[in-house]
């Protein structure tokens, strides 16, 4: 039997997490939290392969519920995608510096989404981290991971402007 993937939709916001629910669960098997203790509390039941984490959230925020994620052992491995209305570079590239895999800005399309999730799913962005590994040395880490930051967000932007032209025509 084809086993689907687990995804984890983590937001404060019912309305988000319904509507991250409603494009995801024809393809894959679907988990919820609303906070960060939440998110890490589903972690360790339904060991997810995919966590969409806001970042805008009480208590807990986006960015402290993935470094907590990142410094455990049973959850580093996990790939992050950020999915918030925070369109700032900075943010993403701290996003991306804390170990997201991605970083999708608020409104998105359905498939913006489920491409940008199968991607991370398929393992398309594991070649560029292991080759980046190989060729990288400590010093200039930092420099790369901001220019990938910011090509990623160039990227993201791209798609979205030519997703617009083609809805248009």
């Amino acid at each position: 039997m084809n086993q689907r993937y687990r995804i984890l939709v983590v937001d404060d916001e019912s309305n988000n997490r319904q509507l991250l629910n409603d494009i995801l669960e024809d393809e894959f098997t679907v988990y919820e939290a609303s906070n960060g203790l939440a998110c890490l509390e589903q972690v360790a039941i339904h060991h997810p392969d995919l966590i969409l984490l806001d970042i805008m959230m009480p208590d807990m925020d986006g960015f402290e519920t993935c470094r907590e994620l990142k410094n455990r052992n049973s959850s580093k491995h996990i790939p992050v995608v950020f999915v918030t209305a925070l369109d700032e570079r900075t943010e993403a590239v701290e996003g991306f510096r804390i170990g997201a895999a991605d970083y999708i800005v608020k409104p998105f399309t359905k498939s913006e989404l489920t491409s940008r999730v199968r991607a991370i799913l398929n393992g398309q962005n594991r070649s560029l981290d292991i080759t980046s590994t190989k060729i990288i040395n400590q010093d200039n880490l930092d420099d790369v991971q901001t220019l990938l930051c910011e090509l990623s967000v160039a990227i993201a932007r791209s798609i979205d402007r030519l997703q617009l032209d083609c809805e248009k025509n």
